[in-house]
């Protein structure tokens, strides 16, 4: 079981795309893969402060929330990936999709443990205009 926290600034357009996403969960049958938990970033910064322990394999956060992480990342060390959604990725954002990045996220974090955590020449985030997951953007890509 994977289990992904969602952020954004207020907790209401997270709380809105984390039930749309529980909504595909059930849909597809994915309950034992995979749960996603949404939480304001505030929250989730005073959890690290204080050390706890994180219940969550990653982390992705709403695209406005970039200079807000790169803060929290400098300050405290987070040994889950923390990674700033693509903005259309987070406009369209389906379960299988975002799963598959979260797959890859674990992977690569693993070796690198870097945060925040992007994927290779995505680190202007917000100039990333895939709607996919990276490996299935990337694999399109080869095809064509």
């Amino acid at each position: 079981m994977i289990r992904i926290l969602l952020c954004c600034g207020g907790g209401f357009s997270s709380s809105a795309l984390a039930k749309a996403v529980e909504k595909q969960i059930i849909e597809e049958g994915m309950e034992d893969q995979v749960s996603i938990t949404f939480l304001p970033l505030t929250l989730f910064a005073a959890q690290v402060k204080k050390n706890e322990p994180l219940i969550y394999d990653a982390v992705l956060c709403c695209p406005h929330l970039l200079h807000s992480v790169n803060r929290l990342t400098q300050s405290f060390t987070i040994r889950i990936p923390v990674h700033i959604l693509p903005p259309r990725l987070y406009g369209l954002m389906t379960i299988r999709e975002i799963l598959y990045d979260v797959q890859d996220m674990i992977e690569r974090f693993s070796v690198h443990q870097k945060n925040p955590f992007f994927f290779p020449h995505e680190e202007n985030i917000l100039r990333v205009t895939r709607s996919k997951s990276y490996r299935n953007t990337y694999k399109q890509e080869a095809k064509d």
